[in-house]
């Protein structure tokens, strides 16, 4: 893999809301395993199989979080 995950190009694209595309991290919830990232807004999204790419569908902002920064929310 030689190209970021995620882009802000591609938060834009997709109508994140986002300042930063940093601070991932990684969790599941059943059988699917998810990328969390952002600073100031945060983004999820579902990763694949291989954990290499997201699937851009299921990219959305993180509702409720206040200033989010740092992960390991």
């Amino acid at each position: 893999m030689n190209q970021p995950m995620v882009t802000p190009g591609m938060m834009q694209s997709n109508g994140i809301r986002i300042s930063q595309t940093i601070d991932p991290s990684v969790y599941q919830e059943g059988d699917d395993w998810y990328l969390l990232f952002g600073n100031g807004e945060a983004a999820v999204a579902r990763l694949s199989e291989d954990m290499l790419c997201i699937d851009e569908k299921s990219l959305q902002n993180i509702e409720g979080l206040i200033m989010p920064v740092e992960t390991g929310w």
